[in-house]
């Protein structure tokens, strides 16, 4: 650990974000009423313990300022729960010219200890503006700082961090591009019996990128890029981009060229014999590498998600991945059943995530109709991409669902209809998928279907 000025750094027992974490805990496990807090003369306490931290910040001796640090928190760890708040709000105001503030893109977790319990981030600078009813809560206290507090909670969180310059500060249109394509020769499944269900197992004949379908996947990613979108969502189970022979290579060439985030698309692995894993990647030039994402939740045939009649034979991770786009907000990116897994929608709302990604392969286009669909009507919004080759009937003469999602308060039927497709069959056709969200300061999750969808 470097020896900061601003003393983040002091040491593993005493850092300040293991400090924040275990008062945050001890305020939250007991029930502090936070309109009592509102309510008292809390001004004076949270102006001295602000002075503390600047009087910590002026010692220039570094041990001398561990001793001082060390003294200051145990006299706080001693005291009651409303000396513990004040105290929290005073670090919190001064993380807001802090020179820590946001300085890598793969900053998970601010704190190093507690991380069972919660978890702390900060807070970038969002242009996304949530219609809720702001109710008065501990985590509405605090300016710079966010935390999740997780008992229960299995899944981990990933938070990758993209800079200002990503989206341009005065531009008020966020672009999605979509990439739906076709995959009918990749989705087959073997079917065996165990323990009265049915385990679905991917046959993988041919994990490459066919010709066509190589051509087709670099001509619409590099019209995307060329329309200057922010992000591109590509479906799930297609072949693996990093096995074809030089493709990822390209595609890296191509996103590297301009801010664009590719999110996708997803494929099966095999681990051995009998397992499988489903993961997608995440690709900016920013990031350095190619950032993997594993399903969580697997695909479940009908019935209770918790008593399926089935499920997909793969090995599922317990990392989910929220990228945080300064000028944005945050999205949540999702591989297809991932987003009915239980605890999703406590995610949504504790991280108070604004969009959710998702790739899917599915003839369904029920998304909305499971538990977690009510987090989306805070204006929060749905992105989905979906195969081509799922959203006809079965007849495979005309168009079922259309192969993208999208969900926010203004969007209607008439809109999504832009985005079917015309043609008999699927047969990759150039047909450009864009849709437009207005992020000024007044951000009420409006969509726009622009002219590339004509």
């Amino acid at each position: 650990m470097t020896k900061d000025k601003d003393f983040f750094d002091i040491s593993n027992e005493s850092d300040i974000y293991n400090v924040v974490a275990k008062f945050l805990i001890e305020l939250i496990e007991n029930e502090y009423d936070i309109n009592n807090f509102l309510e008292t003369e809390r001004r004076k306490n949270i102006d001295f313990y602000s002075k503390k931290f600047e009087e910590a910040s002026s010692i220039q001796d570094y041990d001398d300022k561990i001793k001082f640090l060390d003294k200051f928190y145990k006299d706080v760890k001693n005291k009651d729960l409303f000396n513990k708040l004040c105290f929290l709000i005073a670090f919190d105001l001064k993380q807001k010219n802090s020179s820590m503030y946001i300085t890598s893109y793969n900053h998970i977790v601010l704190n190093e200890f507690y991380t069972d319990k919660i978890e702390i981030y900060p807070i970038f600078e969002r242009r996304i503006r949530h219609l809720k009813t702001y109710n008065i809560s501990l985590s509405s206290l605090f300016q710079n700082l966010s935390y999740f507090y997780k008992p229960g909670i299995k899944l981990k969180v990933k938070n990758i961090y993209f800079p200002k310059n990503i989206i341009e500060e005065n531009n008020s249109i966020f672009k999605v591009g979509f990439m739906p394509f076709s995959s009918n020769y990749h989705l087959k499944f073997s079917k065996n019996q165990k323990d009265g269900k049915t385990i679905l197992t991917p046959i993988i004949e041919n994990n490459y990128f066919t010709n066509e379908q190589r051509e087709y996947f670099l001509s619409e990613l590099s019209y995307l890029i060329n329309q200057k979108v922010d992000l591109i969502i590509c479906p799930e189970t297609l072949p693996d981009l990093l096995i074809s022979d030089g493709l990822i290579e390209e595609v890296n060439n191509l996103v590297n060229k301009a801010n664009t985030i590719l999110f996708g698309p997803s494929t099966y692995i095999k681990i051995n014999e009998e397992q499988f894993t489903n993961r997608a990647i995440l690709l900016n030039r920013t990031l350095g590498e190619n950032v993997i994402i594993e399903k969580v939740f697997p695909y479940r045939e009908q019935a209770d998600i918790f008593n399926p009649r089935g499920y997909e034979n793969i090995v599922i991770g317990n990392t989910i991945t929220v990228i945080h786009i300064e000028n944005f907000g945050s999205i949540l990116l999702l591989i297809c059943s991932d987003f009915f897994q239980p605890d999703i929608g406590k995610i949504i709302k504790m991280l108070n995530i604004d969009a959710v990604a998702i790739a899917s392969a599915t003839s369904s286009y029920n998304l909305f109709d499971n538990e977690h669909a009510n987090v989306l009507s805070e204006n929060r919004l749905l992105f989905q991409c979906n195969l081509c080759s799922l959203c006809f009937k079965n007849d495979n003469k005309k168009m079922k669902i259309p192969p993208i999602n999208f969900y926010s308060n203004n969007v209607t039927n008439d809109m999504k209809k832009h985005f079917m497709c015309l043609n008999n069959k699927c047969n990759y056709c150039k047909k450009h998928f864009i849709i437009k969200v207005k992020i000024n300061d007044e951000f009420k999750g409006i969509i726009e279907v622009g002219e590339e969808n004509e």
